[in-house]
């Protein structure tokens, strides 16, 4: 029934898409070649999947969840995985999982992702997703997230440089941690919600986070408090959050105890507050 839905969506919409703002950066044209949920859908010479959540009526506009795994998995592992999913598709989001490029690098020989400040083809292709799954559903664009685990977590903060408000947050898990120069990131500020382990031998938990200057250039870009608006411990997390930030945006960061991990019961919670805040 939900296949037969997006196929009825995708007829009775426009199959061109409008001229890209992002056409000097050479962004990835959406095809709208047929595909379905769980199928691999082609955007020029990359490729993403989705996954619907069972609650949607087939007429509502989506919230959309993007997740970019970490290194050698793929879209498709971000669909099965229970970590990932158990959030936004009970929660009524519409998780896209990105197939990052097929690289060769140290010892990644599969997937994965560049977040380098003279590489923003991956930041591209996540703008032609957005534009691709545009044809093939209704989504709601005030409610589009990005999350990723590891190295995908680092393409997470590197998108949220260079595209700020254009999406509702940014949700960098286990990643590296980018302090960005305010001064570089000139699409504005960003709402960011970390999560991140002091036990990480991967991507070590930074030690000015330890001292309690958290997230420093993330809160500079939105001109948040030097004290959060809020302190809060639940299950295995501290979280503090900046939400009243004079330039919009926010900032937050839950921290556990463990190592590099992508916890479960994390996209929910981040979810969940995100998708009250856009409401309200």
């Amino acid at each position: 029934m939900r296949i037969f839905l997006t196929i009825l969506f995708m007829a009775l919409t426009t199959p061109v898409a409008a001229a890209s703002p992002l056409a000097p950066e050479t962004a990835p044209r959406p095809t709208a070649s047929p595909c379905a949920e769980w199928k691999s859908c082609r955007v020029g010479d990359r490729s993403y999947r989705y996954r619907l959540p069972k609650s949607w009526d087939g007429g509502s506009a989506l919230p959309v969840l993007i997740h970019f795994h970490g290194a050698d998995r793929n879209g498709l592992h971000v669909l099965r995985n229970r970590q990932v999913n158990s959030g936004p598709l009970d929660l009524g989001v519409v998780l896209v999982g990105a197939d990052g490029r097929k690289i060769g690098r140290g010892k990644v020989t599969g997937r994965d992702w560049s977040w380098r400040a003279d590489d923003l083809e991956d930041v591209r292709f996540t703008d032609a997703i957005v534009e691709d799954l545009a044809q093939r559903l209704p989504i709601d664009r005030s409610r589009i997230y990005l999350s990723g685990y590891s190295n995908g977590g680092g393409l997470v903060y590197r998108i949220a440089c260079e595209r700020g408000p254009k999406y509702a947050a940014y949700l960098p898990i286990a990643g590296r941690p980018l302090e960005m120069p305010p001064e570089t990131c000139k699409a504005g500020p960003a709402q960011i919600f970390a999560v991140h382990g002091t036990t990480d031998a991967v991507f070590k938990f930074p030690a000015a986070w330890r001292r309690g200057e958290v997230l420093p250039s993330w809160r500079r870009l939105s001109s948040c408090a030097a004290k959060p608006d809020q302190t809060e411990t639940w299950y295995v997390y501290t979280c503090r959050h900046w939400s009243s930030c004079a330039k919009g945006g926010g900032a937050s960061l839950c921290q556990h105890r463990f190592g590099h991990i992508l916890p479960k019961t994390f996209l929910p919670y981040a979810l969940k507050r995100l998708l009250m805040k856009t409401a309200s």
